[in-house]
């Protein structure tokens, strides 16, 4: 089987995974990848198009790595390794801690906004957002756990992006929420190649319960474009 096989296979497959974008950031010298340009007007500015290069020079390093010499396996280790750094900074480099992005928590959760959600730190799967909250009424801790997904909506209010479980902490230490009780949400919203346009076009984000019908619509939207980016990836392969 040749090397641009192998490689196709390789780059299938990071998609499949979720793993991820080329750059300033810069890829990979055997990317084959679209270079994707998105706007820069939305709330987020040019942090979604500088993610999606680092996370496309990611999974064009990680391609790299599955084939060819000693030393190009080499180079591109080293590639990765540094494309990983400057997305660890990336939260700093953009200030992205003052970006409030339009927080909502679903109907029926016992919470309510102090301070919108931020992201607080990157990587190529995950960003990590973080906001200020008061309870509206008391919540144990362990149920608390329940409302701590995240439905991510761009402009047009279609979802692009769920979140993994997030954390309730209270400020005062306690382990269970009484009404008024302030505290931090920390919880993360899954980004990928096939779903950074949704970044670019951040419209909202919707904090709901674990059983919400908005979170299975995400999940089925999100399905939906992995889908579609792989079909055209087989296709530009054919080309």
């Amino acid at each position: 089987m040749s090397k641009n096989v192998f490689k196709t296979l390789a780059l299938v497959g990071a998609i499949a995974l979720s793993s991820v974008v080329l750059t300033n950031c810069g890829g990979g010298s055997g990317s084959n990848t679209e270079n994707k340009a998105m706007s820069t007007d939305g709330i987020l500015g040019s942090f979604p198009q500088k993610y999606y290069d680092c996370i496309d020079g990611i999974n064009t390093a990680r391609a790299d790595m599955a084939v060819g010499t000693e030393e190009e396996y080499k180079a591109a280790k080293d590639k990765l390794a540094e494309l990983q750094e400057q997305l660890k900074t990336m939260a700093e480099t953009e200030g992205l801690s003052s970006i409030e992005i339009p927080t909502e928590f679903a109907e029926g959760i016992p919470f309510k906004v102090v301070k919108p959600l931020v992201i607080t730190n990157v990587d190529d799967r995950l960003l990590t957002l973080k906001a200020e909250i008061e309870s509206t009424d008391a919540v144990d801790q362990y149920v608390a756990y329940n409302y701590g997904y995240l439905v991510a909506y761009d402009t047009d209010g279609k979802p692009f992006s769920t979140g993994q479980q997030g954390t309730y902490t209270p400020d005062d230490g306690s382990s269970n929420w009484s009404a008024g009780t302030k505290g931090t949400l920390t919880i993360y919203l899954s980004i990928a190649a096939f779903n950074v346009d949704g970044l670019a076009r951040l419209g909202k984000l919707l904090i709901v319960d674990s059983k919400a019908e908005e979170l299975k619509q995400a999940a089925t939207a999100m399905s939906e474009l992995q889908s579609a980016a792989m079909q055209k990836t087989r296709e530009a392969f054919k080309k």
